[in-house]
């Protein structure tokens, strides 16, 4: 998890602006419960390994449950406290960091010393966060004998409603964050100006959420059956396919062939919470750019598909202030209307309905774990990835001490080394950067004033088309007007078929240089090859010469 710090600079600069308080605690509050979500998770993982492994002196005692989610809750603890000690990009405060702590123990104390799966619940809570399971009369079939049947075992009181406490975890963490998304989006619908911060800060913390439960329900299945597997080969120690009985387990629901119509859990279709959710996003995405403002559809005219494509792929990014808020309100209807429809029909429908439903997260598994190992080779996965990735990494870590590292420190120390040496040897430099490069040489450049002597040549760059909008806390008006009211000249080249440059507010037109493309009887070059173009050439010539310039 992370959000645009109030000082992140890296050279002691402070943001013009301090991010609004209601952003703030959404973020704070998203952060921890990510925290206990994956505590949850973790241990649902080691304890679908312990269930599997058939060592019965160990994994059938009930003692080891609490031992096992102690060594999780100090397993994340540790995890948290060295990143904020050994992590120089980490800057999460004291206190949130003993926040994130407290959470995680509080949540492995509970799972721990309660055993929250052997809680017994009433007929009336929802049957999304039950389980059935055996009750102390619960008698196995003798060998040889067929057992009875489910609705049998429900009438005698061997089978009894327990807590599904994953899934319930899990569900209301999504129902928790998806009303703070509600609330700011109805907030960034009402304002005025740069209302895209609160559209992109509802999508992140819901999409957290959404893809943390996704991934992990996924993954503990992957582990489950590949542990079945194992088990089921003689690999795992004792009886072959054996499986710990359910009085041993801390967080695990009750499920065995004998007393459940289906052997899958519930848990294991979390992930259509995503897949769901992406779909109804992409459908409100779509809907938006067809209403008016929008990017519309991809009209034929007489040039080639690709630059077809390409002009309205940035349509639909350089009209995101004016399309995303309502795609957000349509896609969440949407989601909303489709995830109950989907879990009354999951529950209450006939039974190929919950094995297409396993089927359908299986593949989703097996196509997302495809894209992980051979997404470097799919240039269309590795550029959207990638460009997440850039965003994302720029920001350093402030609000969760387990989120992904910002490489943005080690690139701006470079940048400046690099500055510093040029000044030392008296050489005329021209800072130059392409993409979410220029973002970090603009960075630079705005906030440390020994280089305004540095010329600045930024070419398809989202400082304006996503940094502006989607962070106006510190890619503001002052941002900008620091950056042209420099002494050295500031010179910006962009495309429109490029999907995310754009011409620079303020910047005559002589230093904001649109590049024709594709050029008279060349391809089409987009958001690539800016560094040969000839007007990125004939800029940084021109601006290597002082005597030219200054004249």
């Amino acid at each position: 998890m992370r959000r645009s710090p109030r000082n992140s600079t890296g050279g002691g600069e402070r943001a013009s602006q301090a991010v609004s308080v209601e952003r703030q605690f959404a973020v704070v509050l998203t952060g921890l419960l990510l925290s206990v979500l994956t505590y949850v998770w973790a241990f649902a993982v080691v304890e679908t390994l312990a269930r599997r492994a058939v060592f019965w002196s160990i994994t059938s005692s009930t003692r080891t449950g609490p031992v096992l989610a102690m060594m999780v809750c100090a397993a994340l603890v540790v995890a948290m406290l060295a990143r904020g000690v050994r992590s120089p990009e980490a800057r999460v405060s004291s206190a949130l960091l003993w926040a994130h702590v407290g959470a995680v123990v509080a949540a492995g104390a509970v799972v721990a010393f309660l055993r929250p799966s052997h809680w017994q619940v009433s007929d009336r809570v929802p049957q999304l966060f039950t389980t059935w399971g055996p009750s102390a009369s619960f008698q196995p079939a003798p060998d040889g004998q067929a057992p009875p049947s489910f609705k049998e075992r429900i009438a005698s009181g061997e089978l009894v409603s327990y807590l599904d406490v994953v899934v319930t975890v899990s569900v209301l963490g999504i129902v928790v964050v998806a009303i703070l998304g509600t609330a700011i989006l109805v907030r960034g619908l009402l304002r005025r100006d740069h209302p895209s911060a609160d559209f992109g800060t509802a999508l992140a913390l819901v999409m957290s959420v959404v893809l943390l439960v996704s991934f992990a329900s996924a993954f503990r299945l992957i582990v489950d059956n590949l542990a079945a597997y194992l088990s089921g080969h003689g690999f795992m120690g004792g009886e072959r396919g054996a499986i710990a009985r359910f009085g041993a387990r801390q967080l695990l629901p009750p499920l065995n062939v004998q007393y459940s119509d289906r052997d899958d859990w519930l848990m294991d279709l979390l992930p259509l919470a995503g897949v769901v959710g992406g779909l109804a996003l992409a459908l409100g995405l779509l809907a938006s750019n067809l209403l008016p403002g929008g990017a519309g559809r991809p009209r034929r005219k007489r040039v080639d598909p690709p630059e077809i494509v390409a002009r309205w792929v940035r349509h639909v990014i350089v009209n995101l202030p004016v399309t995303l808020g309502r795609a957000l309100v349509m896609g969440g209807v949407l989601w909303f209307v489709l995830s109950v429809g989907l879990a009354v029909w999951v529950l209450h429908g006939p039974d190929y309905v919950w094995a297409i439903a396993v089927v359908v997260v299986q593949l989703v598994s097996v196509l997302v774990i495809f894209l992980l190992v051979a997404g470097n080779r799919l240039t269309t996965t590795s550029t959207v990835v990638g460009s997440a990735a850039d965003v994302v990494g720029f920001w350093p870590v402030t609000c969760h001490p387990l989120a992904g590292a910002s490489y943005r420190e080690p690139v701006l120390e470079g940048i400046r080394a690099e500055l510093n040496a040029a000044a030392a040897a008296d050489r005329h430099v021209v800072l130059a950067g392409h993409s979410q490069g220029s973002v970090l040489c603009a960075w630079t450049l705005r906030h440390t004033s020994r280089f305004d002597h540095v010329a600045l040549v930024t070419c398809g760059s989202p400082l304006r088309s996503l940094y502006a909008e989607f962070f106006p806390d510190f890619f503001d008006d002052a941002f900008f007007t620091r950056l042209r009211g420099r002494p050295a000249p500031w010179v910006n080249l962009w495309r429109d078929t490029d999907p995310i440059a754009t011409p620079m507010p303020g910047l005559p037109d002589e230093l904001d240089v649109r590049i024709e493309d594709p050029p008279p009887g060349g391809a089409l070059k987009a958001h690539g090859d800016y560094w040969i173009a000839p007007e990125q050439i004939a800029a940084v010539t021109r601006l290597l010469d002082p005597a030219r310039t200054e004249s």
